[in-house]
């Protein structure tokens, strides 16, 4: 397969622009299968994932390009439910749809929203689906609720029943949900899902800040994370916070499974060194309340130095193809915008403005 060849079948799969495949040396490869190995090695939930969703596993890229159903789930990312009208955030699914695709969301249909995707993106008509979630889900919580609802979910499966070409499952996140969709869907079928996403465990781990910084450490050294602290309790992350704050300016408490720093406090070194310890806790125990944190089931919450003069917030957009089936492709880089009243409030996107040599390398 040629690199144009690999290139138009990541767009037509996964509606990206790939711009170019990322080829390891040899060495470096053989170095990061043994870490990749090693995480499998140490943790049992990964390799039982494996296992047991194994034949929902994409083999071979598809000739012709499938039918794919795409649900844009965001229940992973916690202390989100108080943004009004999240619902709505899965329609972004449809910017990975194209013709006779089929997307699940839980927003109302939107008035000249599909013909907006058709006419003027060029995407094509993708079908929409919608679902309400009960009242004891989040509004966003499309694969719970098709889990939940069996007249639903027998009407999807009625629905992708009319073809019989393999059809390919295409979550926002590889959650636990998603998965489970897809293999009740692979149940109820007469034809194969695939499903193109991390596994749930693995999809957890990268969605934890603790684990992920760990990760970043031992695959490209430890200079390449800040040194982050997880506590499962406000007493250690407050006494975390006060060691910290003794070698950094600003310091920050961040859940581990949140975005778009909704999530995210910031001390600065004077506050937190002139606070006594029980205070301290205090503080830091009514900030975990108001951010939904729980004790008894959410993850460790990380602390760890802010750094204020940073040259930007890059997001680097990358196609991971099914194992065995290619090389990572770089889509581009991206510098994340905030509010200038707001540093934590997110903003969008516009190509990275970093010089052009951080870029390639």
């Amino acid at each position: 397969m040629t690199e144009t060849e690999y290139g138009n079948l990541g767009h037509s799969l996964v509606a990206l622009t790939p711009e170019q495949p990322f080829i390891f040396p040899e060495k470096e490869e053989a170095r990061l299968a043994q870490i990749a190995q090693e995480f499998l090695d140490s943790d049992t939930a990964l390799a039982e994932d494996r296992r047991h969703y194994q034949h929902l596993f994409p083999t071979h890229f598809p000739t012709p390009i499938p039918q794919r159903l795409l649900v844009d789930d965001f229940t992973s990312i916690t202390h989100l439910q108080h943004i009004l009208g999240l619902q709505y955030y899965t329609s972004r699914a449809f910017v990975r749809a194209s013709q006779g695709d089929i997307v699940l969301g839980t927003f109302a249909p939107i008035e000249g929203y599909i013909e907006y995707m058709d006419e003027k993106l060029g995407l094509g008509v993708a079908d929409y689906i919608p679902i309400t979630p009960s009242p004891d889900l989040q509004p966003y919580a499309v694969c719970d609720a098709y889990l939940q609802q069996q007249d639903a979910f027998q009407a999807l499966c009625q629905t992708l029943g009319a073809r019989q070409e393999e059809l390919w499952f295409h979550p926002y996140m590889g959650n636990q949900s998603a998965w489970q969709l897809a293999d009740r869907l692979q149940k109820n079928l007469s034809r194969n899902v695939c499903v193109a996403a991390p596994l749930p465990e693995l999809c957890d781990r990268t969605n934890n800040k603790v684990w992920f910084t760990y990760a970043v450490q031992r695959v490209l050294g430890t200079e390449a994370a800040l040194p982050g602290i997880g506590c499962d309790s406000a007493a250690k992350a407050a006494q975390a916070m006060k060691n910290v704050a003794q070698n950094w300016s600003h310091v920050t408490l961040k859940l581990a499974d949140s975005a778009s720093g909704m999530g995210t406090g910031i001390f600065s070194q004077d506050e937190l060194l002139s606070s006594s310890l029980p205070d301290l806790e205090e503080q830091v125990a009514q900030w975990l309340v108001a951010k939904d944190w729980n004790p008894n089931h959410s993850l460790p919450v990380l602390v760890e130095p802010w750094l204020r003069e940073v040259l930007g917030s890059p997001s680097i957009q990358l196609w991971l193809p099914p194992l065995g089936l290619g090389s990572p492709v770089v889509e581009g880089i991206y510098d994340q915008l905030f509010y200038p009243n707001n540093p934590h409030i997110f903003l969008g996107s516009i190509p990275s403005q970093l010089p052009q040599h951080w870029i390639q390398t």
